[in-house]
């Protein structure tokens, strides 16, 4: 009985090596196969991989577009940096801070009906309206201003204030064309805006800049009445459009809301804050759906920024800077005909949520002018920053999509390349790099360290296993 009892003991102990044995085996397999995955990968740097940055977009506020002329970028006030950043006391931007709206002020000095339309064409601004909660546009006053100062009309106004102006046949003819063409462009840029976005849009009628006891005020006048027609016409034509009524707003208010003082056409910042005031009460039967829409927004998330710079007739260069880096335009000699305003805009969130993974942005900008403009030939592009390097590429984004830029050349801190017409460009970075002594996503361990403890268990299982066999042969 003694053995018997022996025999029963020892064969449970040779059961309990077994699977132990057994145990130290199947672990030891599991971190051979755990050893053969391919070297893991991490993104590296700042930036965003890939994809929307900002997350699901849910706590974003809701965001105002505003798209126009010279009066929507703040001209001639105190903090545009002599005329190159929109005003922080625009109509838009005081708007924007009464009704918690981030504010994307696209209003660029001199653009008439047709620069704005062929402007939503362009990746920036159609992005920026697809991405809207609210737009507004305040566009039209250069299509009277530009032809009256062809004719000279604005300087007879000046020189004799109180004197009549009158229109010959071919001035009259002239007008007219410019209230059709312009009638033909606001339909086709609020027609655009609505095909991208079911935003609110707020739709500001013509302001007579001169007062009405002048020639200038009764001429404005009479020119102002079609096209504030064609302004009301419009908005019926496509839901969701409110009419602005600045020209009621600034009637007989001109001497204050002005800067008439400076022979000047743009609103003072009393008539910047009455600008925002009557687009305040226009949107507020709007804003509590504004801000529900906002919740579940999924277009661009962030805000884009505008910089005017200038090239001089005949050619030459411009500079701005974009996220930390230094971006330098040249136009070659004799490339451009008249002074070229140049509007750069700039949003790397948009940029980011296309960036193929692995890449980040360095720089991403958009470069537009006037629709008339005579640029003749290419001009180029260079894009300073410390971390461009090795593997850095340069982008067009056309039609949603990032298409390369041929001809470009890197160098460290520094890609140069050819561009032509107005277009959007991104410049991306690698940040793709294999992490030292790659690791097993599970336990964290390097492989070659899992290696060893794989090999080790292994003996040690051999080991147990000719010790149990030893023993039941003794037995």
């Amino acid at each position: 009985m003694r053995r018997s009892t022996t025999d029963a003991s020892e064969t449970r102990r040779g059961r309990r090596v077994q699977r132990a044995v057994a145990l130290g085996v199947t672990a030891a397999l599991a971190l051979q196969a755990a050893a053969a995955v391919p070297t893991a990968f991490a993104a590296s740097g700042t930036g965003a991989a890939h994809g929307p940055a900002g997350g699901s977009g849910t706590d974003r506020p809701p965001s105002l577009v505003a798209l126009g002329d010279s009066i929507t970028f703040g001209y001639n006030l105190a903090d545009t940096k002599g005329n190159t950043v929109p005003s922080q006391s625009a109509y838009p931007m005081l708007i924007g801070k009464a009704d918690h709206l981030s504010v994307s002020d696209l209003g660029v000095p001199g653009w008439t009906s047709a620069d704005l339309l062929a402007a939503l064409q362009t990746p920036p601004f159609a992005q920026a309206v697809a991405g809207a909660s609210v737009v507004s546009v305040d566009i039209g006053s250069n299509d009277l201003l530009q032809p009256a100062a062809q004719m000279g009309l604005l300087k007879q106004g000046a020189a004799d204030p109180s004197g009549e102006i009158t229109f010959t046949p071919q001035e009259q003819q002239a007008f007219a064309a410019a209230v059709q063409a312009f009638g033909r462009n606001l339909s086709a840029i609020v027609g655009d805006i609505r095909r991208q976005t079911q935003a609110p849009i707020l739709l500001y009628n013509l302001y007579n800049p001169f007062p009405l006891g002048t020639g200038l005020g009764a001429a404005t006048e009479q020119l102002e009445v079609p096209m504030n027609q064609t302004v009301a016409e419009v908005a019926k034509s496509v839901p969701g459009v409110t009419v602005v009524d600045a020209h009621q707003a600034f009637d007989q208010n001109q001497l204050l809301d002005v800067r008439v003082a400076e022979q000047d056409v743009h609103p003072t910042p009393t008539g910047q804050v009455v600008l925002a005031r009557i687009g305040e009460a226009a949107l507020q039967p709007e804003l509590s759906d504004v801000e529900r829409a906002a919740q579940h927004a999924a277009g661009t998330a962030g805000t884009w920024t505008l910089q005017m710079r200038a090239v001089p007739a005949g050619g030459g260069s411009a500079q701005f800077s974009t996220g930390g880096s230094a971006v330098s335009l040249q136009f070659p000699a004799g490339s451009v005909k008249e002074g070229l305003a140049l509007a750069v805009t700039t949003n790397p969130t948009a940029a980011a949520a296309l960036a193929p993974v692995h890449t980040a942005v360095v720089a991403s900008f958009g470069v537009n002018w006037k629709a008339n403009a005579e640029v003749l030939g290419p001009y180029s592009v260079t894009v300073r920053n410390p971390v461009i390097g090795p593997g850095a590429a340069v982008y067009e984004l056309v039609a949603g999509k990032l298409i390369p830029v041929s001809g470009a050349v890197v160098h460290a801190g520094e890609v140069r390349f050819p561009a032509s017409g107005p277009a959007e460009y991104v410049v991306l970075r690698p940040v793709q790099a294999v992490v030292p002594a790659a690791t097993k996503p599970v336990t964290g361990l390097p492989v070659r360290m899992e290696g060893s403890v794989a090999l080790s268990l292994m003996a040690l299982g051999g080991l147990l296993l000719w010790f149990a066999r030893r023993r039941s042969a003794r037995a």
